[in-house]
């Protein structure tokens, strides 16, 4: 090692891998693919059948060193057509230990140490019968062995004490019947011809022996033909062919010829799947993704069409990642339909917008993010008792209200953490943002004119491999003419939603249909145990804790269904949190000692991996602290985390 000196032992067209010293240095065991070809510098090409399977083989170290020229003596010690890996010495049984998948399942296999110095063939032993597999074994010098096996959905390392005290469980089978059905498929393949390139063969119809070694090769006219599998141009010094002919791959001395990069998008991904929002509920969407070869160019649509445009969803977005500043925009037009004010009045509004966003990454965890948003709002009324139809049948809304709304916003993100099946386990998540809606004019009926500043912290704490800890730190504030409002209660993609409505309310509806709170109100959550709207303002303050526990690892049932259900999570929560306006009065206590204005809430919950969302069951009560808790409410939501 000190010398920096590297040498090849082999260099041939074969793999040869998982290299293992004899202790005392002189030989070396590996894996190969070469069958019967124990040479080491030369190369058929092209190969008259397909690679053989992996076999085990030793090499004499030293005589590999005295003459790298030379055949080198190679001695192949297996020949099964079962997959192996691994072989070790052992240094207190005059043994060779492998792994074999003979039996469907990878255990520990043993061959005499005397087959690599010259014995007789001997058939290997098993030595182990594990379902789960063994892998990578490990030996020490007083014959200890580590190996790495799969166990409760994840690979993990054990210790056997004394590789001398297992058992010999039989000889490895060479008859085809006792393999299984892919291994069998497997061994007839590997006999079946391969297509051969007449250019590679001699007149003689025998295989010419190609020496890698030399460069010159490379440059042999049977060899460019077969790489470029079209005729070059006579001059050789030229490496670009005709117009419309692809360039050549190599040119005359062996060297890749490099080409200019072509963006060519193909699609990804070409899905109908459903969406949950918040304020509208369940929508279906037909998603495409297309991108290029090294993922710097990414198209988005999501697309919902109705039987007529002005009735569709359309979004649609491009991505690029090529360089570090990386950048985004898109452009959607949404039609969403509500419920007014009054109990038989309804509105339709028509979204149409521009967004863009800039991302500048500071580190591997950390980014600053620049986006910017256009709306423009068309909202349409319908009197349900009095209204004249088109001639599709279709209600005719009539002109009501138009919003205008420009807005942007700088955020800090920072994120290090390590996911589990359910959400993180571990790590840190932070965001700071600061968001300004500017004032539009043009004849809108509504806009917006605001600074906002909000903070977002979350800590994972792994307590064990199956407990984890969860902490979360929220904040925010706005001011301007038109402050934006924050909506305290409830929890993200809550299916069945519990609207909160003061007594002295008129509306019947249980949306706050006003643009400015439909669209660019922010819903602070989770507070599980209040509902959605309990408490508003233009400052908020929210803490949550989960513990998060194992409940169920793996059930599967029989009758009349059956389900399997696997790493079935729970969790024990509590969530605390308020919202004012500044120039309002805000009691966190009454004068008793009991919460007020604040709202808290605990309870437990238990989280379902449903194959498409994770599915969270929650039970909350909420509590003034005056021995009295409101509850439970049930709270089914979608999503990981918080």
């Amino acid at each position: 090692m000190d010398s920096g000196h590297i040498t090849a032992l082999t260099q041939d067209r074969h793999s040869d891998s998982d290299p293992s010293f004899s202790p005392d240095g002189s030989r070396l065991l590996f894996v190969s693919d070469r069958g019967d070809d124990l040479g080491r510098r030369t190369l058929a090409l092209p190969l008259a059948s397909r690679l053989a399977a992996e076999e085990i083989y030793v090499a004499d170290v030293g005589a590999l060193l005295a003459d790298s020229t030379a055949e080198a003596p190679l001695r192949r010690l297996t020949r099964s057509p079962y997959g192996k890996r691994t072989p070790v010495w052992s240094p207190v049984a005059e043994e060779i230990l492998f792994i074999c998948d003979a039996g469907g399942a990878w255990n520990l296999w043993s061959l005499p140490a005397t087959l690599a110095s010259g014995a007789e063939a001997a058939v290997p032993e098993r030595r182990t019968n594990m379902l789960t597999g063994i892998f990578q074994p490990s030996l020490s010098a007083s014959g200890r062995l580590l190996f790495s096996s799969f166990e409760q959905g994840g690979y993990d390392i054990y210790l056997h004490k004394d590789i001398r005290r297992l058992e010999r469980l039989g000889p490895m089978p060479t008859d085809d019947s006792a393999l299984l059905p892919f291994n069998r498929v497997r061994a007839r393949r590997e006999e079946a011809p391969r297509p051969v390139a007449p250019d590679l063969r001699s007149e003689d119809e025998r295989w010419r022996q190609v020496d890698f070694s030399d460069l010159s090769t490379f440059g042999s006219e049977s060899y460019q033909r077969w790489m470029n599998r079209r005729p070059r141009e006579e001059d050789a010094g030229d490496v670009r062919l005709k117009a419309g002919v692809e360039v050549p791959r190599m040119d005359e001395a062996g060297n890749f010829v490099p080409r200019r990069y072509k963006l060519r998008l193909s699609p990804d991904m070409s899905q109908a799947s459903a969406q949950y929002d918040d304020i509208f509920g369940f929508q279906g969407v037909s998603q495409l993704v297309f991108s290029d070869l090294l993922g710097n160019h990414r198209l988005i649509a999501y697309l919902n069409f109705y039987n007529r445009i002005e009735f569709s969803n359309v979004y649609a977005s491009y991505e690029y990642s090529a360089r570090r500043l990386q950048w985004a925009g898109g452009g959607f037009r949404y039609v969403r339909y509500l419920q007014g004010e009054a109990v038989d009045r309804y509105y339709r509004d028509g979204l149409v917008g521009l967004e863009g966003s800039l991302t500048w990454p500071l580190s591997r965890f950390t980014r600053l993010q620049l986006d910017s948003r256009w709306t423009l709002v068309d909202r349409d009324s319908l009197n349900a008792n009095q209204y004249e139809e088109d001639d599709y049948g279709t209600p005719i809304y009539s002109e009501y209200q138009s919003g205008r709304f420009l807005t942007g916003g700088l955020s800090w993100i920072f994120d290090n953490t390590l996911w589990g099946a359910t959400g993180p386990v571990n790590g840190w998540r932070g965001s700071m943002g600061y968001t300004r809606g500017f004032p539009v004019k043009g004849g809108a009926d509504a806009g917006n004119d605001f600074h906002t500043l909000e903070l977002d912290l979350r800590r994972y704490l792994r307590l064990n491999n199956d407990l984890q800890l969860a902490l979360r730190l929220a904040g925010g504030l706005s001011d301007g003419d038109t402050p934006q409002r924050f909506f305290l209660g409830g929890s993200r993609n809550w299916i069945n939603t519990q609207y909160f409505r003061r007594a002295d309310e008129t509306r019947t509806n249980n949306l706050r249909s006003d643009m400015d709170e439909l669209y660019y109100a922010v819903l602070v959550q989770p507070l599980r145990g209040a509902a959605l709207y309990q408490r508003e303002g233009d400052r908020y303050l929210l803490g949550n804790v989960e513990l998060r526990v194992p409940v169920l690892r793996y059930l599967v049932t029989g009758w009349p269904v059956t389900l399997v259900w696997q790493d079935l999570r729970g969790v024990l929560f509590s969530d605390v949190g308020g919202a004012w306006d500044q120039d309002g009065s805000w009691r966190a206590v009454d004068g008793s000692g009991h919460l007020e204005d604040l709202l808290m809430s605990y309870g437990w919950g238990i989280r379902v991996d449903a194959g498409v969302a994770l599915l969270k069951m929650d039970w909350a009560w909420r509590t003034r602290w005056d021995g009295n808790p409101r509850g439970p409410q049930f709270v089914l939501t979608l999503g990981t985390d918080f």
